[in-house]
Formats: structure tokens, C-alpha cells, sequence
């Protein structure tokens, strides 16, 4: 959408001042054509309409020769089948680089694959090189186009006038950041846009409920709780159901207790927790307005390394170079619920870390950790990758430790991952694990969340080709594992449909 507006407002300006520069529409359209019968095979697209929508002169940095961007939409029309989504053959991202496009700038790819006669809408750009008086297509060519900005005004401290707590705040981050970039400090640039991630997502869900809308938190991106947040947002977009990132279910709780998010997805643990107001949430107090709607999925506590280390057991893990998992994350919580039932304290390793799964993965091929924890759905794509290039281990936890933790906290469920589950897994791995939640608070409406649960339950396609654990969304175990109140709409859902 911004990408469309911004190609409206190109387009406007150029018709002020009278733009003319580089090919008409009918060389235009010949010129795309071309580049997609030169990529792909001949024959597969057709471009059906092409509107020019307006171009920015530029000079090249390198040589300073003039240079061309025009920006167009067109409707391409399939002439024979063709999946963009395919892997292993040219895709959307290929047709993507070929036109120049945005991010979103292609519309209406079907994942399963177009058939012929289908037409897609692209919002693409062209390139241009002023040769001999006449403007030659060249490759594409990613130009940032100036603006103009009016500068700060000043007062006769030095201090700029007319600025805001939150103007501030931005200009000093914004100083940070160049800093960082300058001075090429990885670590507090790295600091610094995690924190900034967060803010932008909590300020994002924030807004969307002020404007009416009801906002869904789910997880990181590529993860598998942000999987699912998609497909369930999909199934609840008529009761204005919109889907966000977040860092996991720490701030899902969080949000969803402030009322500032009314749908998430948390571990059952971590619901546990706040609701109780402890551990994590010891110095925030009760988060009292959670409720639960369904258990979806398990999640399997993992200890992870690589079979040349020799670690079995969790006492093997001594002395080693640990990763607990990040920071405000629910396998943090579940990796020191671990090593305290087996009597650990963190100063009995050599090094502990807090990295996220991938940077983790990461870590242990680098020779940087000797294991990590990690608590997730199985078989994760990330793992099985992992074990197809570097023989694993997945650790033991003695049984004395997994009776002692369901004991102290009754939301830990046994779990057995079955050998063959990851190459060169070879036995079965018994183990504790929790599920994956879906939360909502007190306030929202009972039929709301009876008609979630009744779409959630009845159309499994959406939810299925979002994300790989849907399988085990069931109404038999939609309350195995709960560990807060039933929202009341719940309740009377389970007790119609038992």
C-alpha cells in the first residue's frame, strides 16, 4: 500500500511539471516483455496492460551519467501453468529482481501454483542509462529519492525549539545508531535494533486497538507461533482480528493483560506465571485479566549438541559453554526450571548465553556453544537442517528430574520424541514439554471467542497452510495443559461440544 501511494504521488508530480523523459508506454511495454521472455521461458507471460506511473531523473554516483527510473503497473496474464512459488525454478522473488518491484509489489500469487489464463498485477520500475541521446534500459537499479527536509530551528541555548519528549528520544537513538554504524560497534547496534524491534511492534499493536481493530500477538518472525498467528487472524479477519509480531510470550502476556492486544499465543508455562504473578512476573504482580481459549500444540523441552562434544546427560552439561535461549523468552524459563531440579546453579558452566534458536544453531556449527536449550515444536525444519550436516545429540533429563518438576508445576506434560524424528536420532528422546496456548483477557466477548474456537475447529485448511503444526489443533486436547481460567466464552463452547 505504501509502495502504491508513493507511485501516486510520483505519478502527480510528474504530470506538474510536465515529465516526458525516457520511452513511451508502447516501448515500455515491448521492454518488459522482453525481460520476461529473456528470463523466464518465452511464452509464459503475456503483459496484458501496462500504465506508466511517473519517473525520477538521477545522476549515477560512479560516472555521472544521467540516469532513469520509471515506474509502472501492469496486469501480466499466464499463458500456460506456473508455480511462483516454487524453490528449485525461477519464483517471485526471481520476478521480483527481473521488474524492480517492492516488497509487495506482486499481486496475486497463488502458493499452489497459477494456471494458464490467470493474471497477476505488478508495481515494478525500469531503469534507464542516457546514451547518444537516447535513453537505453539497463538493469535494475535501486535509487532512494531525495526529499526535502526543513532544518531544526534553534533556540539561542542550542537547544531545538519546539521539540517533543518523543522527537528527542528519536533524535538521540537516531545518533546512537550512526554512532554504532560509524564506529562499526556490533554489539550495541545489535542492542540497539532488538530494542527498537520491540518497540515498534508494541506501538504498532497499541494503535491498531485504538483504531478500533483487535490485535492477535504471536512470536518472532519465521517462527512457528508467528506461523499460526497468520492463520488464525485469517480465520477471524470479520471480527477485525489483525495479526503482529512480537518477541514471544513474556509480552504477549503482557499486552494481552493491558488489554492492549485481546489474542495471543503463549506457553502454558509463562501463562501460568503471570497469571500467578510469579517468577518472571514476581515485580509486576498478577496478571489477572488472562484467560485461556485452547491449548494448540506441544511444545518439547530440547537440549541440543553435537555428538563429538560426548554430552548425554544434563550433568555432562558442567563446565560447558550453555545457551539458555533469549532473554524474555519461555525457554529460558523452562532451561533453569531444568537445571535447578537437577540442583545447578548457572556458575557451575563455563559460559552462558542467551541467543535466539537460529543465532544459537549458529553458535554451536561455529565451535562458540557446546549446547543449547531450546523449547519448540518438532521436527523443526531449522534442526532437521542441522542434523543433515552435523551429527547430533539431543541431552537426557534424568527421570528424577522430570517427577520433580511436573510435581512443583503441574504444567509440564511428558513428552516422547520418536526416534527417527531428526537423522541420526536413533532412539526415543523422553522428555517434559508445554503447550502452545492461545490467550485472550476477560473483556472480550463471549461470542467472539466461541466463533474463533468454532472456526478454529471446523476450517483447519487456513490454519493448515499456515503452519506446520495445525495437525495437532483438536478439540480432544484443546484443553490438555491449561493453566489459567477458561475465558467464559470457552466454557460454554467445550460444554456445548464435548
Amino acid at each position: 500500500m505504501k509502495f502504491i501511494k508513493f507511485l501516486l504521488i510520483l505519478s502527480f508530480a510528474c504530470l506538474l511539471s510536465g515529465c516526458k523523459s525516457g520511452p513511451d508506454q508502447t516501448t515500455l511495454t515491448d521492454q518488459i516483455q522482453q525481460k520476461l521472455d529473456q528470463h523466464f521461458k518465452q511464452g509464459l507471460f503475456k503483459v496484458e496492460t501496462l500504465t506508466r506511473q511517473g519517473s525520477y531523473p538521477f545522476s549515477d554516483k560512479a560516472d555521472g551519467s544521467a540516469r532513469l527510473l520509471i515506474y509502472f503497473q501492469s496486469t501480466v496474464k499466464f499463458l500456460d501453468d506456473y508455480n511462483l512459488s516454487d524453490w528449485n525454478q525461477l519464483n517471485s522473488a526471481s520476478l521480483s529482481s527481473i521488474l524492480g518491484t517492492a516488497k509487495n509489489g506482486i499481486k496475486d500469487i497463488n502458493p499452489s501454483g497459477n494456471k494458464k489464463d490467470d493474471a497477476i498485477t505488478i508495481f515494478g520500475t525500469s531503469t534507464y542509462k542516457l546514451e547518444n541521446s537516447k535513453w537505453t534500459p539497463i538493469a535494475y537499479t535501486e535509487v532512494k529519492v531525495e526529499t526535502n527536509k526543513n532544518s531544526p530551528e534553534f533556540d539561542e541555548a542550542g537547544t531545538i525549539k519546539n521539540e517533543s519528549p518523543a522527537q528527542k528520544d528519536l533524535r538521540v537513538l537516531t545518533t546512537q545508531l550512526k554512532l554504532a554504524n560509524k564506529t562499526k560497534a556490533s554489539e550495541q547496534l545489535s542492542a540497539i535494533e532488538k530494542e527498537l524491534i520491540k518497540t515498534v511492534n508494541k506501538v504498532a499493536v497499541k494503535l491498531d486497538k485504538l483504531n478500533g481493530l483487535s490485535p492477535l500477538v504471536s512470536g518472532p518472525l519465521e517462527g512457528e507461533y508467528y506461523a499460526l498467528g497468520k492463520g488464525l487472524s485469517t480465520l477471524a479477519k470479520d471480527d477485525k482480528v489483525v495479526h503482529h509480531a512480537s518477541q514471544g510470550s513474556f509480552d504477549n502476556a503482557l499486552l494481552i493483560n493491558s488489554q492492549h492486544a485481546d489474542f495471543g499465543i503463549v506457553q502454558n508455562d509463562i501463562a501460568s506465571m503471570a497469571a500467578n504473578g510469579v517468577n518472571k512476573f514476581a515485580d509486576l504482580g498478577p496478571q489477572s485479566n488472562l484467560r485461556a481459549v485452547c491449548s494448540l500444540y506441544p511444545e518439547a523441552i530440547q537440549i541440543i549438541t553435537l555428538k563429538k562434544h560426548n554430552i548425554d546427560t544434563v550433568k555432562d552439561l558442567l563446565n560447558k559453554r550453555i545457551n539458555l535461549g533469549p532473554q524474555d523468552s519461555g525457554t529460558k524459563v523452562n532451561a533453569l526450571n531444568i537445571l535447578a531440579a537437577h540442583n545447578y546453579q548457572l556458575s557451575q558452566f563455563k559460559e552462558v548465553s542467551y541467543l535466539n534458536r537460529h543465532d544459537a544453531i549458529q553458535a554451536l556449527k561455529d565451535g562458540k556453544i557446546d549446547a543449547f536449550f531450546s523449547t519448540f515444536a518438532y521436527p523443526a525444519r531449522q534442526i532437521s537442517n542441522l542434523a543433515a550436516i552435523h551429527p547430533l545429540k539431543f541431552v537426557t533429563i534424568e527421570q528424577h528430574a522430570r517427577v520433580k518438576l511436573k510435581a512443583q508445576s503441574p504444567y509440564y506434560v511428558d513428552i516422547t520424541i520418536p526416534k527417527n524424528t531428526y537423522l541420526g536420532m536413533d532412539t526415543n528422546l523422553d522428555t517434559l514439554g508445554v503447550t502452545a496456548t492461545l490467550v485472550t483477557h476477560k473483556d472480550v466477548a463471549k461470542e467472539t471467542v466461541a466463533k474463533l474456537l468454532t472456526q478454529i475447529f471446523t476450517d483447519t485448511t487456513v490454519l493448515k497452510s499456515n503452519s506446520t503444526q495445525a495437525p495437532y489443533i483438536s478439540i480432544k486436547t484443546a484443553q490438555t495443559g491449561i493453566s489459567i481460567p477458561l475465558h467464559e466464552g470457552a466454557k460454554q463452547y467445550y460444554s456445548k461440544n464435548k
